[in-house]
C-alpha cells in the first residue's frame, strides 16, 4: 500500500473519530437544551391554558373548553393534553404517539428524550375547579437533533475530502525526495552512481538523502577502485611501461591466437621496426632523450595504424617494435612500410635525433596454419635485409620455394564480393556458445560468414572481409546478413538466440540505424531472439555511434553485446554506460589461461567487474578441457571455441 493511501485512510479514520465525538457532545448538549425548552414550553402552555379556561370552567361551558384544548393541541407539538375537574373527573383529553417520519428510528432509540410534564389549576372565582395537564411532544427535538447530525455529516465529509486533496498534494511535494531516493537506490543496484543534488528542507529527509549520497559515493569509489585495480594489473602485465604500447608478451599471445584460430582463417602481415643504433643514442644524447625518442616512435606507429582494425602494435625490447596487421595485402603493407619510414624521419627533422639514420623496417606475410617461429623468422630476415639496403629502408620477405596462391587476387576478390552482396549469395554458419556450468545448455549461436567458392569451397570471412571494408560495402553486407538471419528465424521452429556481428563501416552511415529499426519492426519474431555484437576496438573508437545502435535494438527487445573484449587496452569504464548483455573475452587470453597467472587475474577481475554490472562474461577460443576447468573456477559464464563446438551451417 502506498504512503498516500495510508495517509488517506488515517485522515478518514481521524475524521470519523472526530465526527463521532462531535456528534456525541453536540447531541448531549442539544438534548439538555431541548429538554429545558420542552419543559418551559409545557409549563407555559399549561399556565396559559389554565388561565384561559377559568371563565368557561366557572360557567361550566364544556364545549368551549374542549374547543380551546383542541386548538392548543393542534397548533403545537404535544404528546398529551388533558382537562380534568378538581375531583379527578376527565373532561377532555388529546394524545399523540411519539413518531417522527423524517427521523430514523435508531436515533429515537439511541437518544432518549423524556417529554416534560406540566400542570396548572383552573380557578372558578376563589375556588379550584379543575386541572389542566400538558406533556410536550419530543418530535421537534428529534428533528432538530437529526438536522444537526446531518449538517455535521456533510460538513465533515466536505472537510475530509478537502483534507484528502490537500494531503495528496502535500504528500507528493514532501515525498518527492523519497521518489528520487528510490530512483537513486535502483540506480546503485544497477551500478549507476547518481547523487541527489536537490537536498530537501525537511530535517529527517535531508539526513536520509545525505546519508544515501554518502553511501552512493562510497560504493562508486569501491567500484572504481576495483575497476582501476584490474586495469592497472592488465597494464602491468600486457603493456610497455615507457611507450604505452602492448608489450612482448601481449604481442606473442595475439600473434599465436591469430595463427592458431581454427574458427576463422586469418591472413596478414608481421612488421618489425628497429630504431637505428639505440645504444649509440643513449651514449650521445642520454637515456632521457632516448626514452623520448622511443615514445615519439610509438606515437608515429599508432598514428600510421590507428584506423586499421585487427592491428596490434607492440614494443618488443629496446628499440625493437612489432606490428601485427590482420587482413591486409602485401601491396598495402608495402605502402604502410614506406609511409612509416618517411614518418619516422620526423625524429630527425624535429631535432629529437641528431642523425638522419632513423630506422629499418621488415615484414613478412602470414596466414593461418603457420607457426609463430616461422613467421617471426621470416620477418626478422626481412629486417636484416632492410639493414643491408641502408638506413630508413624497408624490405619484404620473399619465399621463392612457395607456389603461387590459389586464392583469388585483389581485383578478383572485388568482383566476387560485389556479386555475392548484390545476389545475397552469402552462406551462414553458426558456432555454439554454451554455459560454463552446464555445457548442454546453449546460450546462443554466433553467426559466421562464408562465401561459396569453386569446387564447393567455402571462403571464410577473414579472406574477404578486408576487401569488403576497402570497397566500402560493409553496410550492404551487414544488411544482407541481418535480412537472411531474420528470414531464417521466421522459418525456424527453434527459438535459440543468434549473435550477429555489426561492422564499424555500418556505424558510419546514419541511415543504417534507421534501416535496422524498420527491419526489426517488421521482423515478427519473439523478443530476445537476436544479439547484435560489436568489437571492443570499434566500441572504444565509436562509442557515440554505438550507443544509438544499442538503444534501437533494445527498444525492440533484442540483445546487445561486446565482442573481442581485451583486444584493445581500453578501460572498463564504458561498460557502466553501455551495459552490454555480455562481453566475449578475446582469445589471446585463453592460450595460456591454464598456467599464466596474469591471464587468470585479468579474466577473474573482468568477471567481478562485469558481474557487478549484471553483465555475462563469455570466453572465446576455448579448446581444451583444462582451459574449461580453469575458466569455470574464474567465474566465466559461457564458453565458445573448437573445444565446445565447430561452426555448422545455419
Amino acid at each position: 500500500m502506498t504512503l498516500y493511501r495510508q495517509i488517506v485512510i488515517v485522515i478518514i479514520l481521524l475524521s470519523m473519530l472526530m465526527f463521532a465525538g462531535t456528534v456525541v457532545v453536540n447531541v448531549h448538549n442539544a438534548r439538555d437544551y431541548l429538554a429545558a425548552q420542552l419543559e418551559s414550553h409545557a409549563q407555559d402552555t399549561a399556565t396559559s391554558l389554565g388561565l384561559s379556561l377559568s371563565p368557561q370552567m366557572a360557567n361550566n361551558d364544556t364545549s368551549t373548553m374542549i374547543s380551546m384544548v383542541d386548538a392548543i393541541f393542534d397548533r403545537g407539538y404535544y404528546e398529551e393534553v388533558t382537562l380534568r375537574r378538581i375531583d379527578g373527573e376527565s373532561i377532555w383529553s388529546r394524545h399523540m404517539d411519539v413518531k417522527v417520519d423524517s427521523v430514523p428510528a435508531w436515533l429515537i432509540r439511541w437518544v432518549k428524550l423524556d417529554a416534560p410534564e406540566a400542570k396548572a389549576i383552573i380557578m372558578s372565582g376563589w375556588n379550584q375547579a379543575g386541572e389542566v395537564y400538558v406533556k410536550s411532544h419530543p418530535g421537534f427535538a428529534y428533528q432538530t437533533l437529526w438536522q444537526t447530525i446531518t449538517n455535521m455529516l456533510w460538513w465533515f465529509s466536505a472537510l475530509t475530502a478537502a483534507l484528502i486533496i490537500l494531503a495528496g498534494m502535500a504528500v507528493r511535494v514532501l515525498l518527492n525526495p523519497l521518489v528520487r531516493l528510490e530512483a537513486q537506490a535502483i540506480a546503485v543496484s544497477e551500478r549507476r552512481f547518481d547523487e541527489i543534488d536537490e537536498i530537501p528542507r525537511t530535517r529527517e529527509l535531508r539526513h536520509v538523502i545525505r546519508a544515501m549520497n554518502f553511501m552512493t559515493g562510497k560504493v562508486k569509489q569501491m567500484f572504481e577502485e576495483q575497476s582501476d585495480s584490474a586495469e592497472r594489473m592488465r597494464y602491468l602485465a600486457f603493456q610497455d611501461g615507457l611507450t604505452g604500447l602492448q608489450n612482448r608478451r601481449y604481442f606473442d599471445a595475439a600473434l599465436n591466437s591469430s595463427l592458431n584460430d581454427r574458427d576463422e582463417d586469418h591472413e596478414g602481415a608481421l612488421l618489425l621496426m628497429n630504431i637505428h643504433d639505440l645504444q649509440g643514442i643513449n651514449q650521445r644524447l642520454g637515456f632521457d632523450a632516448a626514452d623520448e625518442i622511443l615514445k615519439m616512435a610509438a606515437l608515429i606507429l599508432e598514428e600510421c595504424t590507428g584506423t586499421m582494425d585487427g592491428t596490434v602494435v607492440a614494443r618488443l625490447a629496446g628499440g625493437d617494435f612489432a606490428m601485427m596487421l590482420e587482413n591486409i595485402s602485401q601491396v598495402e603493407t608495402s605502402q604502410l612500410a614506406n609511409v612509416l619510414c618517411l614518418e619516422m624521419m620526423r625524429l630527425h627533422t624535429t631535432g629529437m635525433l641528431d642523425t638522419d639514420k632513423v630506422c629499418h623496417v621488415g615484414f613478412a606475410m602470414y596466414h593461418s596454419g603457420m607457426t609463430y617461429s616461422e613467421i617471426l623468422s621470416r620477418s626478422d630476415n626481412a629486417l636484416q635485409l632492410a639493414r643491408t639496403q641502408g638506413v630508413n629502408s624497408w624490405a619484404v620477405y620473399a619465399a621463392p620455394e612457395e607456389t603461387e596462391s590459389s586464392l583469388p587476387g585483389r581485383r578478383e576478390w572485388q568482383d566476387i564480393v560485389r556479386e555475392a552482396i548484390e545476389s545475397e549469395n552469402i552462406v551462414l554458419h553458426a558456432q555454439p556458445v554454451v554455459s560454463a556450468d552446464n555445457r548442454d545448455s546453449l546460450l546462443h549461436r554466433e553467426i559466421l560468414l562464408r562465401l561459396p567458392g569453386p569446387n564447393e569451397v567455402l571462403w571464410t570471412a577473414g579472406m574477404f572481409l578486408p576487401v569488403v571494408t576497402q570497397m566500402g560495402l560493409a553496410r550492404e553486407l551487414d544488411k544482407v546478413v541481418i535480412k537472411k538471419v531474420l528470414a531464417e528465424m521466421v522459418k525456424s521452429s527453434v527459438d535459440t538466440q543468434l549473435a550477429i556481428n555489426i561492422s564499424e563501416g555500418s556505424l558510419h552511415h546514419l541511415d543504417f540505424i534507421a534501416w535496422l529499426n524498420a527491419a526489426l519492426d517488421n521482423a515478427g519474431r519473439p523478443k530476445q531472439s537476436i544479439v547484435f555484437e560489436i568489437s571492443e576496438t570499434v566500441v572504444a573508437r565509436e562509442l557515440k555511434r554505438v550507443q544509438p545502435l544499442a538503444d534501437v535494438v533494445r527498444q525492440h527487445g533484442y540483445g546487445f553485446a561486446v565482442d573481442h573484449f581485451g583486444r584493445g587496452m581500453t578501460t572498463f569504464g564504458y561498460l557502466q554506460s553501455l551495459r552490454p548483455d555480455y562481453v566475449k573475452i578475446e582469445g589471446i587470453y585463453m592460450t595460456d589461461i591454464a598456467t599464466n597467472k596474469d591471464d587468470q587475474f585479468f579474466v577473474d577481475s573482468l568477471c567481478k567487474v562485469a558481474h557487478s554490472l549484471d553483465i555475462t562474461v563469455i570466453a572465446e577460443s576455448v579448446e581444451t578441457e583444462e582451459q574449461m576447468m580453469v575458466l569455470k573456477e574464474l567465474g566465466i559464464d559461457g564458453m565458445q571455441g573448437f573445444g565446445i563446438g565447430r561452426p555448422e551451417a545455419l
